[in-house]
């Protein structure tokens, strides 16, 4: 990799670790915000020539047109999630949080935040630009993605996160992974990551008739058996849909030499 690109990516994750400091100090959404809009800036003006394309942003309609699918998409497997879950867990309630605009706001942002890090700068400029190690990028980024939440919990709430969140947080993060590589861009992934989050955090979850912080929210969720099945139905039609997405791509070259 030539210096230079080097010397962008280290300024990068600079800036990256100056919005996690800010963290500790400022309420995370807020800091998260605060930090995307300085990487933007600095990246637009000073690192790179082209930052859109550079950070996988949609540039296009039809990217944007990945983006809403998938945001839907996420609100749906998330509310299909918990609504499973008053059924199978009648201690289990969700009510909608007074705050929930403040979310719907917010949530994307930190959610392209967490986008940028792991699979703009991480999976597609360290791992898929080099050969032979696409699997094993997609896998690595995926542990990285669910224990960057392991780590933040702990934390933050002093909240352990369970094998089974870490798990389904796993396949998720594969899941998002995969279908980068598809599109490459962070339209469906971005898009998918936000419509669940923006769902997520516009809830106010309740057990044995105790709200739950967003930590414990986790270990009740997705640490679920409900929440680990959702995920592995998702990576299995992302799986699908690219396998088939390949065939289709095999038999037009085919029609083209022939």
């Amino acid at each position: 990799m030539p210096r230079l690109a080097q010397f962008r990516i280290a300024v990068f994750f600079a800036v990256i670790l100056a919005g996690v400091g800010f963290g500790f100090v400022f309420p995370p959404a807020g800091a998260a915000a605060l930090g995307l809009l300085v990487t933007v800036i600095l990246v637009k003006w000073f690192l790179f020539e082209n930052p859109l394309e550079y950070l996988s942003l949609p540039r296009r309609k039809s990217h944007w047109m990945d983006f809403l699918f998938a945001y839907l998409s996420g609100g749906f497997f998330f509310f299909l999630m918990s609504w499973l879950l008053t059924r199978i867990n009648s201690s289990y309630s969700f009510t909608l949080s007074e705050d929930a605009w403040k979310v719907l706001l917010v949530v994307p942002l930190q959610s392209l935040f967490e986008e940028v890090v792991f699979r703009s700068i991480l999976l597609r400029q360290i791992f898929l630009s080099k050969k032979n190690m696409e699997w094993f990028g997609l896998a690595v980024v995926a542990v990285f993605f669910s224990f960057s939440h392991l780590l933040n919990y702990y934390f933050s709430e002093n909240i352990v996160l369970n094998f089974s969140v870490l798990s389904s947080l796993f396949v998720f993060g594969l899941a998002g992974n995969v279908l980068f590589r598809m599109q490459w861009h962070l339209g469906g992934a971005w898009g998918f990551h936000a419509g669940w989050n923006s769902l997520r955090f516009s809830l106010i979850h309740t057990s044995l008739q105790r709200n739950v912080s967003e930590g414990e929210s986790f270990n009740l969720l997705e640490g679920s058996q409900v929440g680990l099945l959702i995920s592995f139905v998702l990576l299995f039609c992302i799986l699908f849909w690219n396998k088939k997405r390949r065939c289709s791509e095999v038999s037009q070259e085919r029609v083209v030499g022939n």
